[in-house]
């Protein structure tokens, strides 16, 4: 059984859900704006009810297998490790030669398959931050470092708390290029 929900959170969030949506538009995603294939990029480059699907579909990834490994095991850090595998799967997908998405929206429906709350948090944050400078990049990266310095207050094992500060590792090194148009002033904002 353990074995299964393994395998199923890497398949689940390797499965490249904008592109997909995407490609049935007719536009590859990966050659136009950002060359991402997160629900940003595809609202650009294809429209916005296309990335809102991408959002919710991405979300999905990292939601379902974490919420089913917590209630089949009742084990947080068994759910989060469950969660990690479908971000992985996502960032470096075996279907795009292991390059994938920035994590960004696996990773909130795996907080939220574990503490909605923490996901609420990240969800204020991002707000506040998009509100004020209308760029997505700096509010996932934002909401990403808060709601894990306040998971590592609010999970409860140790495991979990580093498997926690993993994911944000992985979101915010995935976002490395966004970082050095941050600091050179040339990142794009996001007008809806």
């Amino acid at each position: 059984m353990l074995v299964a929900l393994i395998l199923t959170s890497l398949i689940l969030g390797s499965v490249p859900f904008g592109l997909i949506i995407s490609l049935r538009k007719g536009i590859d995603p990966r050659l136009t704006g950002s060359g991402n294939i997160g629900a940003t990029n595809v609202a650009r480059s294809v429209g916005k009810w296309e990335g809102l699907v991408t959002l919710l579909l991405d979300l999905s990834k990292g939601l379902l297998p974490t919420y089913i490994a917590l209630k089949t095991t009742n084990n947080e850090t068994f759910s989060l490790i469950s969660g990690l595998l479908a971000i992985l799967g996502h960032c470096f997908s075996p279907f795009l030669n292991f390059k994938g998405g920035k994590g960004v929206a696996t990773s909130l429906g795996v907080i939220l398959g574990v503490k909605p709350e923490l996901a609420i948090l990240a969800l204020i944050v991002f707000a506040i931050v998009f509100y004020i400078k209308r760029i997505v990049s700096l509010s996932s990266i934002t909401a990403t470092v808060v709601t894990t310095i306040f998971g590592l207050f609010i999970l409860e094992h140790t495991k979990s708390k580093l498997i926690m500060a993993i994911i944000a590792t992985i979101v915010v090194l995935k976002h490395k290029d966004n970082i050095e148009r941050l600091i050179r002033g040339t990142e794009p904002t996001l007008k809806l």
